[in-house]
C-alpha cells in the first residue's frame, strides 16, 4: 500500500513530465518521415497566406531569418547525423536550409518547455558545419512534407507532363542493362558512377554525399544494410576490399540465411513490375533487399530507369508544391512544431519566426518551394 506522501510525489513527479509536454509521437514522426520530400540546391521557398518568401538576410552584426516581398533563393539540402535530440542520442536525417553561412534552427523555450522558434545559427550540418559540439544537431533538420490543397493538385499536374515528356523520351531512347551480377551493371548502378556526374537527385539515395569514414561503417555496417544508408554502400565495400581481415556479414553473402542486420539478406515482397513502377521504395526509401529484383526486371524489360532524362529533369525541378516544414528535434516525444512566417524577436537580439503547433490545412504553415 502507498503512503499519503509517496501519492503525492508521484503526482508531482507526473505534473513534472506533463509541464515538459514529455508525449509519445512516434507515430507522428513515422508519418512525416515516410511523406518527407528531400532537396538539393536553391530553390524560392515562398508561403502561401503571405506570399513572402523565405531567406537569411545580414543586418549589421547579425544574421537574420526572415520573409520578405523580393524573391530571394535559399539552400535546401539532406543530411544525417548521429547526434541528440531531447533525452535521445540517435541518428537524425532530414532536409536543412542554409544561406550566409548560417542554418536554419529549432530554438528552445524555456520557461514554456517546447521549440518556439525558427532561429539562424551557425550550421552543425552540410558541407562546412562550424557549429559548436553543444549544438543538438536535431535542430537543424526538417521534415518538408507534402500539405494543403495546392500540393496534391500541383503534383499531379507535374506527374502528367512528367509522364507525357517521358512517353515521348522512351521512344526514342532505351536504357540498356546488363544481370545485376556483371560489373557493367555495377559501373552504371553504383553510387562510385553516379557521384562522377557531380549531382544529387533528392529521389535516388545512392547520390547522396555519405557522411561516413570506411572504418566507422566497418564497425556499423547496419548503418548501411540494416538502415537503408545505400549512399555508403560503395564507401564499405571499397574500405573492406582494401581490408580484407575485416569480414563483415560473412554469411549473409552465401543468401542461405536471414541476417536481421543485413537487409539484402531480407525477401522483398513486391514483383518487379511492382518496382518498376515504385522505384523510390528502392532508391529513395533504402529497400535494398529489391534491388536485384527491380534491376533484374528493367533488364528483362529494356525499359528505362528512373533517372530521367534531362528535358525531363528540368521540367520537374521546375515544378512547384506546396509543403508544411517541420521540426525534427523532439519531433519524437514532444508536440509537432512547423514553420509560420511570423517575426519573432528571440535572444541575441536576433529576428526568427515563429513555429506553431502542426496544423497541415494552416495556410500560414503552407510553403510553396519551387527549384531556383
Amino acid at each position: 500500500m502507498f503512503s499519503s506522501t509517496s501519492l503525492a510525489l508521484a503526482a508531482l513527479a507526473a505534473v513534472s513530465v506533463s509541464a515538459q509536454g514529455i508525449i509519445d509521437n512516434m507515430a507522428m514522426f513515422t508519418q512525416l518521415t515516410a511523406a518527407a520530400d528531400t532537396f538539393d540546391g536553391d530553390y524560392y521557398v515562398k508561403n502561401a497566406a503571405t506570399g513572402k518568401y523565405l531567406f537569411f538576410d545580414r543586418d549589421s552584426d547579425t544574421t537574420n531569418l526572415v520573409t520578405g516581398d523580393t524573391p530571394t533563393t535559399i539552400t535546401l539540402g539532406h543530411d544525417s547525423q548521429y547526434g541528440q535530440s531531447g533525452r535521445k542520442n540517435e541518428h537524425w536525417e532530414g532536409t536543412f536550409f542554409t544561406g550566409l553561412t548560417k542554418c536554419m534552427s529549432a530554438q528552445w523555450d524555456e520557461s514554456n518547455g517546447h521549440d518556439y522558434a525558427a532561429v539562424s545559427y551557425a550550421c552543425k550540418v552540410g558541407e562546412d558545419p562550424t557549429g559548436t559540439e553543444s549544438l543538438e544537431v536535431a535542430k537543424q533538420f526538417w521534415r518538408v512534407v507534402p500539405c494543403g490543397s495546392s500540393s496534391s493538385d500541383s503534383a499531379s499536374t507535374a506527374e502528367f507532363k512528367l509522364n507525357a515528356v517521358q512517353s515521348k523520351e522512351t521512344s526514342k531512347t532505351t536504357a540498356s542493362f546488363s544481370s545485376p551480377a556483371s560489373s557493367s551493371t555495377e559501373s552504371a548502378s553504383s553510387p562510385a558512377a553516379t557521384k562522377s556526374s557531380h549531382k544529387v537527385d533528392p529521389n535516388d539515395r545512392r547520390t547522396w554525399v555519405c557522411r561516413h569514414t570506411g572504418a566507422w561503417l566497418a564497425e556499423h555496417p547496419e548503418y548501411v544494410y540494416k538502415l537503408g544508408k545505400i549512399e555508403c554502400e560503395e564507401r564499405l565495400k571499397s574500405y573492406l576490399a582494401s581490408h580484407p581481415q575485416l569480414k563483415v556479414n560473412a554469411v549473409a553473402s552465401s543468401g542461405s540465411k536471414v541476417d536481421s542486420n543485413d537487409r539484402t539478406t531480407w525477401k522483398c515482397g513486391h514483383t518487379g513490375k511492382w518496382l518498376a513502377r515504385h522505384p523510390d521504395y528502392v532508391w529513395k526509401a533504402g529497400k535494398i533487399e529489391c534491388r536485384e529484383r527491380l534491376l533484374e526486371y528493367q533488364a528483362s524489360h529494356q525499359s528505362k530507369r528512373r533517372s530521367l532524362p534531362e528535358s525531363v529533369s528540368s521540367l520537374a525541378k521546375r515544378a512547384s508544391n506546396t509543403y508544411c516544414i517541420v521540426a525534427v528535434d523532439h519531433l519524437t516525444d514532444m508536440a509537432t512544431k512547423a514553420l509560420t512566417p511570423n517575426r519573432i524577436d528571440t535572444v541575441g537580439g536576433y529576428v526568427s519566426l515563429k513555429l506553431a503547433d502542426y496544423d497541415k490545412t494552416a495556410e500560414e504553415q503552407q510553403w510553396v518551394i519551387t527549384k531556383a
